[in-house]
């Protein structure tokens, strides 16, 4: 009755087991799911074993796998930061090119109201010896070119400032994209590191299931000769009453 009782008790715990690994399906990884299934086709044995302790290793390349993933996708967002940022600078280049054209007219035009009241001081001192309708006619011509070279001076000066101002505002939007692609790429590295310390305690944890179930079968092996010797011994026995 009592050894009724034990292969029974055996029998539950061992169906109990499947199903808790059955449950555990669902929220595992690859590597879970792959020692899982291979438990449950190498036995109750393999099934204990695996809930006594093997499942870690997997647990630990799942965690590893996650985060490599995630490695990953830091790096790809490191590297559209990146591009952001080329684009960015790309665009501050342009803005500073324009703003040089802009400050070249400007000086040209300058150079050109210089020589607009040069000409109506030149003007005004030849009215002064010539008649003086004629002179003033001279004068008023050299000075509307002058006001109209001033006025052509100020508004590219104008054009210059605003080129200027774009320029500066790119200019910062290529710091602040160029900031975002360093921390993307400390995510990465960072992501990196965790996925080899993963992978590392993977192993370990590994190599320490493979001396457990070494010592186990040890056990078990000499577990199994001491009960042979006793069962020896006591057919001994029973043969010489």
């Amino acid at each position: 009755m009592q050894h009724f009782l034990a292969v029974r008790r055996t029998a539950e715990t061992a169906v109990d087991n499947r199903v808790a690994i059955i449950a555990s399906l669902p929220g595992g990884g690859r590597g879970l799911r792959r020692e899982a299934t291979a438990a449950m086709s190498d036995g109750d044995s393999a099934v204990a074993a695996y809930l006594a302790g093997g499942f870690k290793a997997a647990l630990l390349e799942d965690t590893a796998d996650r985060a490599a993933r995630k490695a990953g996708e830091a790096a790809k967002g490191a590297a559209d930061s990146a591009r952001v940022a080329i684009s960015a600078s790309d665009a501050a280049v342009q803005a500073s090119r324009r703003a040089s054209y802009a400050a070249a007219a400007a000086s040209q035009a300058a150079a050109n109201a210089g020589s607009a009241a040069s000409r109506a001081y030149g003007a005004a001192i030849a009215a002064a010896a010539a008649a003086a309708g004629s002179a003033r006619a001279e004068a008023a011509e050299a000075k509307r070119e002058a006001r109209d070279a001033a006025n052509s001076a100020a508004a590219h000066a104008e054009k210059a400032a605003d080129a200027a101002d774009w320029a500066v505002a790119y200019a910062g939007r290529a710091v602040d994209y160029a900031a975002r692609s360093t921390e993307f790429a400390n995510g990465a590295t960072k992501a990196a590191d965790t996925a080899t310390a993963a992978v590392a305690r993977a192993a370990a944890v590994e190599k320490s299931a493979r001396e457990a179930e070494w010592q186990r079968l040890e056990h078990d092996m000499k577990q199994a000769i001491e009960e042979c010797r006793l069962l020896t011994r006591i057919e001994a026995e029973e043969k010489a009453e």
